[in-house]
């Protein structure tokens, strides 16, 4: 059985949302996967990280099942 990590990006602090030039955006969104490569490693970056959605956070965002990225390297290394 293959169990993988969804992971969300707080849009509005990385992306800064609303704005205007797509290449920064872009650019953003590479440095999101390189920071995640840092935390957990590349390997599991590759193999355990489900996808990577970038959204505004919640209100609550541990109500909807959401940790925060400090807590990403036990929740990986826990997986098989």
């Amino acid at each position: 059985m293959e169990v993988r990590v969804d992971a969300v990006a707080n849009d509005e602090a990385l992306l800064g949302l609303g704005a205007e030039d797509e290449g920064h955006r872009q650019r953003a969104i590479g440095a999101a996967f390189i920071m995640l490569d840092m935390v957990i490693g590349e390997l599991d970056a590759m193999t355990k990280i489900g996808f990577m959605e970038f959204r505004k956070l919640p209100q609550n965002p541990r109500g909807q099942g959401l940790r925060p990225i400090g807590e990403l390297p036990a929740i990986v290394d826990s997986l098989p």
